[in-house]
């Protein structure tokens, strides 16, 4: 049905129409382009919040999207699909790196391979930079980094709050909270 090596999930719609109902190849269809949709941003917070490599990453998130798939094709109910492929795809790195004895450790700015062929000045300044901002990340509560990771990833408050098990309110509140906390420590 797919191929996991490439990085894209490809569908064999011969083979699908076969075994699936109409019904079902809708759920599929939805659940591809979910994927092309949420690949990169998912692949980049995981990369941030947990630390895990982009490979990792990828297969943690089709890790996620088969999770999604089966369970729409076991008629199971999912209201907002986006920000529950957040709330999986986050809670599967962490249960993956605890099995590998591992934390999660969120990637400063120097570990930045897109930065790799900088002069040692540019280097040093945002060297600097990300040590500020790791820094600043580091004053924020679980809760307030949470929300503002998943907005940064342009999930809306309502989103957020549904992936968090929390009310929008309060998310709206670890948001603020957050950007404060950030700007004072930045010195914005």
């Amino acid at each position: 049905m797919a191929d996991y090596g490439s990085g894209d999930l490809v569908w064999d719609q011969q083979q699908l129409a076969a075994r699936i109902s109409d019904a079902d190849g809708r759920a599929v269809l939805q659940v591809h382009d979910l994927y092309q949709e949420l690949r990169a941003p998912l692949q980049g917070y995981l990369t941030r919040v947990t630390g895990a490599s982009p490979s990792e990453a990828e297969d943690i998130i089709q890790e996620t999207f088969v999770q999604l798939l089966l369970e729409l094709l076991g008629r199971k109910a999912i209201r907002n699909p986006r920000p529950w492929a957040f709330k999986v795809a986050y809670h599967t790195a962490l249960d993956r790196l605890s099995k590998q004895g591992r934390e999660a450790t969120p990637l400063g700015a120097a570990g930045d391979p897109a930065t790799a062929g900088w002069n040692a000045e540019e280097q040093m300044l945002l060297d600097e930079r990300g040590q500020r901002v790791t820094a600043a990340l580091g004053l924020l509560t679980v809760q307030e980094r949470q929300c503002i990771e998943l907005r940064a990833e342009g999930l809306r408050y309502r989103e957020i709050a549904e992936a968090l098990g929390l009310q929008i309110s309060t998310v709206s509140t670890f948001v603020f909270r957050a950007v404060r906390k950030i700007a004072r420590h930045l010195d914005v």
